[in-house]
C-alpha cells in the first residue's frame, strides 16, 4: 500500500505574551547592538505615541496596545535597520484596528506632521503618499513581530477597580486617581507591559503614587500581594522600573516635571532596603548563566515548533501562528512519527591484523624509465655561430663547423705586437708576424711603422665569422 501523500505541515511558531528580564539581556546583549541607542530609540518611540495620543485624543487601551507592540518590535527587530518614527506610528495604525479605533494611516501622518509644523495640511494631501506606503509596509512586519497575537494587558481596568476598593470615598479617589493614572501611563514607556500582570502594574502603581504624593501610603503598602495574584517581588521590580525612567529621563513625563530628582532617588534607596532586608533578587526571573554568556544560541528567542525534516528548508514551507502551546506540542507529536526514522546503534569489536613492516619497492629498471626532458637555453658564454659572445667550455668553433679556426700566433719580438700566422717571429719593430721579418719600421706598410693612416694591402678586417684571412 503505497504512503499517504498530503501538504507538509509547516512551521508552528507560537506567540510570547511576555518577555522576562534575561530575554531582554540576552537580545541586548547581541554582538553589535548598542544597549543605549536601543533605549533612545524605545523611548523616542514610545513618546510619540504618547503625544500622537493626546493630538488624536485616542482612548487609553490604544496606547497602552500601542506602546506593547512597539516594545515587541523593537525586540524582534533590534538591529536598528527600521526608523523609530515609522514603526512607532505603524503600531499605532495596529493598535487602532485591534482596539476598534478608526483612525486611517494618513490621519495620523498628518497628525505627526501638523505636530511639528506652522502649516496645517489635510490627511489627503499628496505630500503623505509615500510615508503612507512606508506605513503599510512596516504594519507587516509588526503583525510578524506579534505573531498575529494582538492581546494587550490594560492595567487601567484594575486601577480603577483597586482604587476604589482601597479609598471608597469619593474625595479620596478623586484626589488620588489622577495622579496614578499618569504614573501607569509613563509605566507604559518601560519594559513592564510585556513582562508584568495587570494586577502587579496596578499595585505598582498605586504604591509608588501614594509614596511620591504621599497620600494614603499605609493603606497601599498593606495591601496583601497574594490576594491580588502577585507578589512582592514583582511589585518592586515594577516601581524600580519607574524609577528608572523618572530619574534618567524626567523630561519625558509632565508628572516626574513636578518633583524634584531627589525624591526619586530616596524613593529608590527605600525599595533596595527593603530588598536588601528581606534578601529578594532585583528582577524576579534571572539567569545567571545568561548573564556570564549573554549571547544566544539562535537569533531568535521565539518558540518555533517544526518537525525536524524542514530545519533548514528556507521559505519552502508554511508558517503557522498559533496561540495555543499545549496544542502546538500535541501537534508536534503527532507529525513527528512520520518525519523520524527510528533505528538502533551498536557497536561491533573486531580484531584486524597488522602487515609486518617491509622495505619500500624497489624502482623499475633503467631502460623502463623515462626519458629526461629537453634542456634549458644555454647561458651568455656557450654556443657557436650567431652573436660574438664569447664560447663557454665545450662549445663549438665561431662561425661554424665549415671554417678552420685562427691559426695560433707565435712568440712576441721585443717590440711588442701581436704575432702572424705560423710564421717566424716579429722584428724590433713590433707589428704583426708575417712569412718573414719586418724591417726596422715596423709593419710593412705604405708609410712604415704603426702609422694610424697606413694600410697593410695583404691584410683585411675581421670577417663575420670573426677570422683572419690573407688576401691571395
Amino acid at each position: 500500500m503505497a504512503p499517504d501523500v498530503g501538504p507538509h505541515p509547516g512551521v508552528i511558531k507560537v506567540s510570547r505574551q511576555y518577555y522576562f528580564e534575561h530575554l531582554i539581556h540576552r537580545k541586548m546583549s547581541k554582538p553589535g547592538v548598542d544597549p543605549a541607542r536601543e533605549e533612545d530609540y524605545r523611548l523616542k518611540g514610545a513618546q510619540l505615541i504618547y503625544e500622537l495620543k493626546q493630538e488624536l485624543l485616542l482612548p487609553a487601551k490604544t496606547y497602552s496596545a500601542a506602546c506593547v507592540f512597539y516594545h515587541r518590535f523593537r525586540l524582534k527587530h533590534i538591529s536598528g535597520q527600521h526608523n523609530w518614527r515609522d514603526a512607532a506610528i505603524a503600531c499605532l495604525f495596529l493598535a487602532c484596528k485591534t482596539e476598534d479605533t478608526l483612525k486611517k494611516a494618513r490621519e495620523i501622518i498628518c497628525a505627526n506632521y501638523n505636530m511639528k509644523n506652522a502649516d496645517k495640511k489635510i490627511p489627503d494631501d499628496k505630500q503623505f503618499d509615500a510615508p503612507h506606503k512606508v506605513v503599510i509596509g512596516l504594519e507587516r512586519l509588526v503583525i510578524e513581530a506579534t505573531h498575529f497575537d494582538f492581546r494587550a494587558r490594560n492595567p487601567h481596568d484594575v486601577l480603577v477597580k483597586v482604587v476604589k476598593r482601597i479609598l471608597p470615598d469619593k474625595q479620596d479617589g478623586h484626589a488620588f486617581f489622577p495622579a496614578a493614572f499618569q504614573v501607569s501611563l509613563d509605566m507604559h514607556k518601560t519594559y513592564a507591559p510585556i513582562k508584568q500582570t495587570s494586577h502587579t502594574m496596578a499595585l505598582a502603581v498605586c504604591e509608588l503614587t501614594a509614596l511620591l504624593t504621599g497620600l494614603h501610603v499605609e493603606k497601599f503598602q498593606n495591601l496583601d500581594p497574594t490576594a491580588n495574584y502577585t507578589d512582592r517581588v514583582s511589585v518592586t521590580e515594577t516601581m524600580l522600573d519607574i524609577l528608572d525612567l523618572y530619574e534618567n529621563h524626567q523630561h519625558l513625563s509632565d508628572f516626574a516635571k513636578q518633583f524634584p530628582l531627589e525624591a526619586f532617588i530616596n524613593i529608590k534607596i527605600l525599595v533596595n532596603k527593603e530588598l536588601d532586608e528581606k534578601n529578594m533578587p532585583r528582577y524576579k526571573f534571572q539567569c545567571a548563566e545568561c548573564q556570564k554568556d549573554p549571547e544566544p544560541a539562535s537569533d531568535s528567542d521565539e518558540p518555533d515548533f517544526l518537525p525536524p525534516a524542514t530545519k533548514g528548508s528556507g521559505g519552502e514551507v508554511t508558517t503557522r501562528y498559533v496561540f495555543d502551546t499545549e496544542e502546538a506540542g500535541m501537534e508536534l507529536d503527532t507529525v513527528r512519527k512520520y518525519f523520524e526514522d527510528d533505528f538502533d546503534v551498536f557497536e561491533v569489536e573486531g580484531e584486524e591484523e597488522i602487515p609486518p613492516d617491509s622495505p619500500p619497492p624497489p624502482g623499475p629498471p633503467r631502460d623502463q624509465q623515462h626519458p629526461r626532458g629537453p634542456r634549458g637555453p644555454r647561458g651568455p658564454g656557450g654556443g657557436g655561430g650567431g652573436a660574438r659572445g664569447r664560447r663557454g667550455p665545450g662549445g663549438p668553433p665561431r662561425g661554424g663547423s665549415s671554417n678552420e679556426p685562427f691559426p695560433p700566433r707565435g712568440p712576441r719580438g721585443p717590440g711588442g705586437g701581436g704575432g702572424g700566422g705560423n710564421g717566424p717571429p716579429r722584428g724590433p719593430g713590433g707589428g704583426g708576424g708575417g712569412p718573414g721579418p719586418r724591417g726596422p719600421g715596423g709593419d710593412e706598410r705604405a708609410g712604415g711603422g704603426r702609422d694610424r693612416g697606413g694600410h697593410n694591402g695583404n691584410w683585411r678586417p675581421r670577417n663575420r665569422q670573426g677570422n683572419r684571412r690573407r688576401r691571395d
